[in-house]
């Protein structure tokens, strides 16, 4: 999870954490974000709500971002049919069916199959 700073507009973060957290330069397929989450805080920092805004970007699925392996165990990318099957955000199921209505609406697809998606597993 990540956090929008102070002033900071969300697609800016997005951006900033894609290079900081991947090396990798955002090329966001919208402006805004495509999807919403509300989740209630739990554990440590339970009694609020975090809100979650999920952007869409392009990416190369023929090579891995690099990442810190102090924040993350391993990285792998997915299919989409295969990250539907694994303990992700609780929310991924409804956010594959957003991307399936996207889909069909906007005409996004992929020029050939789903590329796969990040599967990132933080280090606890």
């Amino acid at each position: 999870m990540i956090y929008v700073e102070a002033g900071e507009h969300p697609r800016d973060t997005i951006i900033r954490e894609m290079k900081e957290e991947f090396g990798l330069d955002a090329d966001l397929l919208f402006p805004n974000p495509c999807f919403m989450a509300a989740v209630e805080t739990v554990g440590l920092t339970a009694g609020h709500i975090d809100v979650g805004l999920w952007f869409l970007a392009r990416g190369d699925s023929s090579k891995l971002p690099s990442f810190d392996p102090a924040e993350f165990r391993s990285i792998k990318w997915c299919s989409l049919a295969e990250i539907a099957t694994l303990p992700t955000d609780k929310n991924m199921g409804r956010f594959l069916k957003k991307l399936k209505g996207l889909e069909e609406t906007v005409g996004l697809t992929p020029a050939v199959g789903h590329p796969p998606q990040p599967n990132l597993h933080r280090q606890p």
